[in-house]
């Protein structure tokens, strides 16, 4: 039996050593392309910057192992050819690699202020369904409390007296009453619309915002560039439906008495409602500019001081 020579087992261990090299940079290698497309083209470490140093790094290998006679004709070269083929689509550069994060980061915004709008408008359109049952459901009270009273009435002969409804006492009498304007003010999502909209509903009031100018088909398209015809459009619907003997209800922001100014002037008995509810805007406001907007809020006794200076004989007339 032959055997062994001396440098016969040096050799098996230094092949071994070699083997070892190469499955560490493979496995490594492997990893960083894992990586890479998982971040959409950006090596997410080192600045985004991907060398034979930056791979032996990753790999637990020395740098200047490669530069051996085992690995510089082999492994090394495998390295860079890997990295040659792998820099055509990758995003290098500590620019660039910002400039792509920064725009992930822009477009995850906006799918997250899309979802938000999405979950607003799903809001509101709940909302308004519940109140819309609401009133269905006092609307069949109402009946049964009338036929109840109609029945009482026949069996006592007659003897039962009938009573005003609340609401009826409430509602004004349209041949005789003076219109009256109500200025329903506050900040995205304080309820403003829902309470205009009640006003509407108990007291026959015309109900009119500038965000309805932005309606197209039942759903609410803004465009700020048209933003003051929008203005302009309320406050015409106001003005002819006053001229036409009918009270009106504007919910509005209402920010300044600026706003309020054009309503005070068009000559009729007037008021200022506060809404204060604290809600989802139904519109997607982000919550940070509604509260800077609530930190900064007028109060309305000031709005009103404001225009007895600038509007002459202001009809400022609180409704009893």
């Amino acid at each position: 039996m032959t055997k062994a020579k001396p440098g016969d087992a040096l050799a098996v261990h230094a092949h071994g050593r070699t083997e070892q090299v190469q499955k560490r940079l493979r496995a490594a290698m492997n990893t960083i392309e894992q990586e890479i497309e998982r971040n959409d083209g950006v090596y997410p470490f080192h600045g985004g910057r991907l060398s034979l140093s930056e791979v032996c790094r990753r790999a637990s290998v020395h740098k200047v192992t490669l530069q051996g006679p085992s690995h510089r004709d082999s492994s090394k070269i495998e390295v860079e050819n890997w990295i040659k083929s792998l820099k055509a689509r990758l995003i290098t550069g500590r620019k660039s690699v910002r400039r792509t994060v920064t725009a992930r980061a822009d477009d995850w915004e906006s799918r997250y202020k899309a979802v938000a709008n999405k979950f607003n408008e799903m809001y509101a359109i709940e909302v308004i369904a519940k109140n819309k049952t609401i009133r269905e459901l006092t609307a069949k009270v109402d009946a049964l409390e009338d036929e109840n009273l109609m029945l009482r009435s026949e069996l006592s002969s007659g003897k039962v007296m009938r009573l005003s409804h609340a609401k009826e006492k409430d509602k004004p009498d349209a041949k005789n009453a003076t219109p009256h304007l109500v200025l329903m003010r506050g900040v995205p999502g304080s309820g403003k619309s829902t309470r205009a909209a009640r006003l509407k509903e108990d007291q026959a009031y015309e109900h009119f915002e500038a965000d309805m100018y932005f309606m197209r088909n039942g759903k609410y398209v803004f465009d700020k560039n048209t933003l003051p015809a929008a203005h302009d459009w309320c406050l015409a619907k106001t003005r002819e439906a006053l001229q036409a003997g009918r009270s009106v209800v504007v919910a509005n922001v209402f920010e300044t008495h600026e706003d309020v100014r054009p309503y005070a002037l068009l000559g009729y008995p007037w008021e200022i409602v506060d809404a204060t509810g604290r809600w989802l805007s139904s519109h997607g406001v982000p919550p940070d500019k509604i509260e800077a907007l609530r930190a900064s809020w007028i109060p309305k006794e000031q709005i009103i001081r404001g225009l007895s200076q600038v509007v002459p004989g202001s009809r400022h007339r609180p409704k009893k």
